[in-house]
C-alpha cells in the first residue's frame, strides 16, 4: 500500500517543528525502496509544501496525496468516472489552500512563538470595473477552464453525473464570487483570511465524485448511508442557512432509509450546525460519513483499525471546534471583515495594521487530560485483546501529548489506525 508512508509522515510530521523537512528524506527513502513512481511524484509535491508551506499545509498535502493514491488502487478494481472527479476536486481544493499557506520564501519550520494558524497573503486575479470596484475572478477563470474540460469529457463518456457536476461547479464558482468592494487604486493590496472559511466551489466536484462512486455499486449492495452526509456537509458552507436546511434533509433521508446510524450522525451534525459556525458542521458531516463508510468496511475486514480510527477521528473532530470558535474577533477593513491573526490594508490614503497575539498554552492541560483518559482506555482494551499495536499507539499518543505538546496529538491514533488497517489487510491476503 503505497499510500501508507504518506499518511504516517503527513500526520506524524505535525508533531514537531522540523517534522515536514525530516519527512521528505523518509519518503524519498521509501519511494526508492518500493521503486514507486507514484510515490516519487507525491513526495515532490510534499517537498514543495514542506519547504514553502506553513503548517498545517504539509499535512494536508500528504493526506490528500494518500487519498488519491488509495483511490487509484481502488479504481483499478472498481473503475468509473468517480476517480477523475475525486482527483480533480481534491487537487483544486488543496491548491486553493496553498494560495494562502504557501510563501514566496522558504518556510522550513514554524517559529515557536507563532501559532500554526498564522494567516498569510492570498494571491488573486482582480478586475476593476468602471464603477470603481473590483471583483476577484481568479477562481471563476479556473472554474471555467475545469468545467469546460469536464463538459467535453462528459460528452465523450456520455456521463450525466459528470455533466451535472461540471455545470454545478461553474454555477457555484459564479455565485460564490466575493461582493464588489471599493477600489483602492493600483496599489499593493494584501488580504488575509482563514483558508477554511473562504468559499470553495471545488467541493461540488467532490460531491459529484461521491455520487458517481455510489452509482457503481452492485445490485446486491446496500445503499450507502454516508452519501447524504457528504452531500449535505460539503454543500452546507455554500450559503448562510445551508447547515440548517441540511439538518432537515438528513432527518427526512434517515427516516426514509430507516437507518439508526444515519439518525445518530444527523443528531451530531444538528448540534454542530446549531452551536458552531461553518466550516465546523461540514467537518463533522465528513467525519461522520467517513466513520459510517469505515463501519461498513469493518463488517468485511474486521480488525482493531476501526476502533482506533473512530477514537482518533472523534477526539480530533471535537477539538477542531476551538479552531474556528476560540480565536480573535474579526478584523474589519473597508466594507468587509476577515477573521485572522494579522491583517493589513494599504492604499493611497492610509496604511493600517492590526496584530493579535494567541496563547496556545491555555488548552495544554485539557489536551493532556484527554490524552490520559484515551490512553488508559486504549491500554485496557489492548490488554484484553492482547494487541501490541494498540499499546504502542496509546503510549505514542500519551507521549506526544505530554512531552511534545502539539496542538493535536490525536494524529498519533489515526496513524496507528492506518498501520493496523495495512497489517490486517496483508494478513488477510496471505
Amino acid at each position: 500500500m503505497v499510500w501508507l508512508p504518506l499518511v504516517l509522515v503527513g500526520l506524524l510530521s505535525a508533531l514537531w517543528d522540523h517534522g515536514p523537512l525530516a519527512g521528505i528524506g523518509v519518503l524519498l527513502s521509501v519511494a526508492w525502496w518500493q521503486r514507486s513512481l507514484q510515490l516519487v511524484a507525491a513526495v515532490l509535491v510534499f517537498a514543495l509544501a514542506a519547504v514553502y508551506g506553513m503548517p498545517p499545509f504539509p499535512t494536508v498535502v500528504a493526506v490528500a496525496a494518500a487519498v488519491v493514491l488509495a483511490a487509484h488502487d481502488l479504481h483499478a478494481r472498481r473503475p468509473g468516472v468517480w476517480f477523475p472527479l475525486l482527483a480533480t476536486g481534491l487537487g483544486l481544493f488543496t491548491t486553493s489552500l496553498g494560495m494562502v499557506w504557501l510563501r514566496s520564501v522558504p518556510w522550513p519550520a514554524r517559529s515557536p512563538e507563532e501559532d500554526s494558524r498564522t494567516i498569510t497573503q492570498i494571491t488573486t486575479i482582480s478586475w476593476w470595473p468602471d464603477d470603481g470596484s473590483y471583483v476577484d475572478v481568479g477562481v471563476l477563470v479556473a472554474a471555467f477552464a475545469v468545467a469546460s474540460g469536464l463538459g467535453i469529457w462528459a460528452l465523450q463518456a456520455r456521463s450525466p453525473v459528470v455533466a451535472v457536476t461540471a455545470a454545478g461547479y461553474l454555477v457555484a464558482a459564479w455565485l460564490l464570487l466575493p461582493e464588489p468592494q471599493p477600489a483602492m487604486g493600483w496599489t499593493d493590496r494584501e488580504q488575509y483570511a482563514d483558508p477554511f472559511t473562504q468559499p470553495h466551489p471545488e467541493l461540488v466536484l467532490l460531491i459529484g465524485a461521491a455520487v458517481a462512486f455510489t452509482t457503481m455499486r452492485a445490485p446486491d449492495e446496500k445503499r450507502p448511508v454516508w452519501l447524504p452526509l457528504i452531500v449535505v456537509g460539503l454543500s452546507g458552507p455554500f450559503w448562510e442557512y445551508g447547515s440548517l436546511v441540511g439538518v432537515a434533509v438528513l432527518v427526512v433521508v434517515a427516516g426514509y432509509l430507516r437507518s439508526l446510524r444515519l439518525a445518530a450522525a444527523t443528531a451530531v451534525y444538528a448540534v454542530a450546525a446549531l452551536v458552531e459556525p461553518q466550516p465546523f458542521p461540514a467537518v463533522v458531516a465528513v467525519a461522520a460519513a467517513l466513520l459510517l463508510a469505515a463501519h461498513d468496511l469493518h463488517a468485511r475486514r474486521p480488525g482493531v483499525w476501526f476502533p482506533l480510527l473512530a477514537t482518533g477521528l472523534g477526539v480530533l473532530t471535537a477539538k477542531l471546534a476551538d479552531y474556528w470558535v476560540v480565536g480573535p474577533p474579526p478584523v474589519t477593513y473597508g466594507s468587509r471583515s476577515t477573521t485572522g491573526y494579522y491583517a493589513t490594508l494599504q492604499s493611497d490614503e492610509m496604511t493600517s495594521a492590526v496584530a493579535i497575539a494567541f496563547d496556545p498554552s491555555a488548552d495544554l492541560h485539557f489536551t493532556r487530560a484527554v490524552a490520559v483518559a484515551v490512553a488508559v482506555g486504549l491500554a485496557v482494551w489492548a490488554w484484553r485483546a492482547k494487541n501490541f499495536l494498540v499499546v504502542a499507539t496509546a503510549a505514542g499518543y500519551l507521549a506526544a501529548a505530554w512531552h511534545l505538546a502539539p496542538e493535536y496529538p490525536e494524529v498519533v491514533v489515526l496513524a496507528g489506525a492506518a498501520v493496523a488497517f495495512t497489517r490486517d489487510s496483508r494478513a488477510r491476503t496471505r
